[in-house]
């Protein structure tokens, strides 16, 4: 081996080398380096190192994620990580919604047909279904690594796992829908058991009747928590999106500033990213709740 990557910075060292010229991070051998085991060999994805590396259990205690003992466990990281990373985020949201929101701007300045209302709507979502795992991953990267990932980077891996996302959403989306029919609550119930799909699919390799099924089992006990912070970072959400609601139709006073719509619209999808991380922080909780579990169960095995 003439070389050594840095997992961290992804710099190209001498195989002599112990530290990255560049961070300044250890450098692993990868030939040298043990396979995961227990929990960590369960649960690691087969793909890039700071993914791969992310989700084990023993990673998960060094990002300081605490177990799903109560609605705070996630609520306290979402905000951080939001705050931490707002610039990353906005990036990545705006530059699949920002086009998104101009074209809907200009759509909804004269009176529009339902046809084309349908067309903006699933636009919207094929934007979010674009943008979820590409935050996700990035989010995971710089947890893990310290150093965020360019957009490329970000969009080439969430497209990636596009053949798992769509399938496992749509038929999330179908069993709810079914659910809310019948007397609505079992919707509701169903939309908390998948609540990690996002992540699992993004970060894990699983087809996609298993990614429900394993965001089903991962959330069992645990749904009630999950519907208090979902409607905490609601509420917290609403405070911030309807006053730049309000400003921007104030300010615009009448259709024709539809630029000033747009970005205010934009500014909402930054907003609403919140969700994507609070999903994300579910996960990471709920997997080291797991970790905790097999820990006191048999402390041995990790």
């Amino acid at each position: 081996m003439s070389h050594i990557t840095c997992v961290r910075c992804g710099l190209i060292n001498r195989a002599s080398a112990e530290m990255c010229q560049q961070c300044g991070a250890e450098l692993v051998n990868p030939e040298m380096a043990a396979p995961p085991t227990g929990v960590a060999a369960e649960y690691a994805p087969q793909h890039p190192p700071y993914v791969a590396d992310a989700v084990p259990a023993d990673n998960i205690s060094a990002l300081d994620i605490r177990p799903f003992n109560g609605i705070n466990a996630v609520i306290s990281p979402t905000i951080d990580v939001f705050k931490n990373n707002l610039w990353l985020i906005t990036k990545i949201v705006l530059v699949i919604f920002a086009p998104y929101e101009i074209v809907k701007a200009l759509s909804f300045r004269d009176i529009v047909n339902w046809e084309s209302a349908v067309v903006i709507f699933f636009l919207g979502v094929v934007c979010k279904t674009l943008a979820a795992p590409a935050l996700i991953y990035a989010l995971m990267t710089k947890l893990t690594t310290g150093v965020a990932p360019g957009l490329n980077e970000s969009y080439r891996w969430g497209l990636s796992r596009m053949g798992r996302i769509i399938p496992a959403s749509f038929l999330a989306w179908i069993l709810e829908a079914l659910g809310t029919i019948c007397l609505i609550v079992p919707g509701i119930l169903l939309a908390l058991s998948f609540e990690t799909v996002g992540p699992i699919a993004t970060l894990e390799d699983h087809s996609p009747v298993d990614v429900l099924k394993r965001s089903y089992h991962l959330t069992k006990g645990y749904r009630g928590r999950i519907f208090g912070a979902g409607i905490v970072i609601g509420l917290l959400i609403s405070v911030v999106s309807i006053p730049i609601t309000m400003l921007a139709a104030i300010i615009g006073g009448g259709t024709q500033f539809w630029l000033l719509t747009a970005v205010g619209s934009m500014l909402i999808d930054v907003v609403n990213a919140a969700t994507i991380i609070l999903s994300l922080m579910i996960y990471l909780s709920l997997m080291r709740s797991v970790q905790e579990d097999q820990e006191q169960t048999d402390p041995d095995s990790l």
